[in-house]
């Protein structure tokens, strides 16, 4: 079993439910230290090697960062270490199709195929089409991940999936059952509505997400393809027996899981005024 970049998925929901950036540790010991107490189990099981964790609390802000960035490495983690967040990355996705449809491009009652370049046919099943709210739930009807990806590099198994791949899987693909009758965890229905949103754009999922969420949150170090400064605040990930791993890319599929991230930007966006961005979604 793979651990993505030391538990980085627990990380980072911590994070966003909490916030981020520095003078806790002073202004409250007494809550540093029930942190700490809570942190301390799962390095001392080996569950992590590391990880960071952001807390607002009485309006102030703090990164605190804990264990090492790797079994043979010293360095701790901090609110700039960057990491892989795998599924994590279907929040994004999920906000990516709430934008488009609060600016009218598309429908979430929409058929997914209606997206589809031409030549390319949605599995369907009856006279139910799979529309784009089926995918963003798991209730599509597809499986877990496409029957055609062989996992050629086993320790990148998604780096050698194609586009042309996943639409010859759509072609060939038969539903079982009516879409949204039944909810099955689907990476590859997550994949797909990434693919789709970018293509209704003619873009890449990681220009759409540059676009519409990390360039407008001053989100500088939340992305897909980092550069070589970036690489080097990137945490490694490690198996569940605590052993090195391989950092994963997953070109066709990115919106279900390739996404890396570092803590910091919490506190730039809470710095600021997002009058824009939340007009876009709406969310207040």
């Amino acid at each position: 079993m793979r651990v993505f970049s030391q538990i980085s998925l627990l990380t980072f929901s911590v994070v966003l439910s909490l916030a981020a950036t520095t003078n806790l540790l002073a202004a409250d010991k007494a809550l540093s230290d029930r942190i700490g107490g809570l942190v301390r189990p799962y390095l001392d099981n080996e569950v992590v090697t590391g990880m960071t964790i952001g807390v607002l609390h009485k309006g102030e802000t703090t990164l605190l960062g804990y264990g090492r960035l790797g079994a043979d490495l010293s360095q701790k983690p901090d609110g700039d270490t960057i990491y892989e967040i795998g599924s994590v990355t279907k929040v994004f996705t999920g906000i990516l199709l709430a934008d488009e449809v609060i600016q009218g491009r598309v429908k979430l009652d929409e058929a997914a195929g209606e997206l589809l370049p031409s030549g390319v046919k949605m599995p369907s099943h009856g006279n139910r089409a799979i529309t784009l709210q089926d995918l963003s739930t798991h209730v599509s009807g597809l499986p877990r991940l496409p029957d055609n990806l062989i996992m050629t590099v086993p320790d990148n198994p998604y780096s050698t999936y194609t586009v042309k791949d996943l639409y010859a899987f759509l072609n060939s693909y038969k539903l079982s059952r009516d879409p949204g009758s039944k909810s099955e965890y689907s990476n590859l229905g997550q994949g797909l509505l990434g693919q789709l949103l970018a293509h209704e754009q003619n873009i890449t999922y990681e220009e759409l997400l540059r676009q519409r969420i990390t360039t407008p949150l001053n989100m500088t170090s939340t992305t897909i393809t980092l550069d070589k400064e970036q690489r080097l605040r990137l945490a490694p990930p490690h198996l569940a027996d605590g052993q090195p791993a391989s950092n994963w890319d997953i070109p066709t599929l990115a919106g279900a899981g390739a996404i890396q991230h570092s803590q910091r930007y919490v506190a730039i966006c809470r710095s600021k005024s997002l009058p824009p961005i939340r007009q876009t979604w709406r969310s207040d």
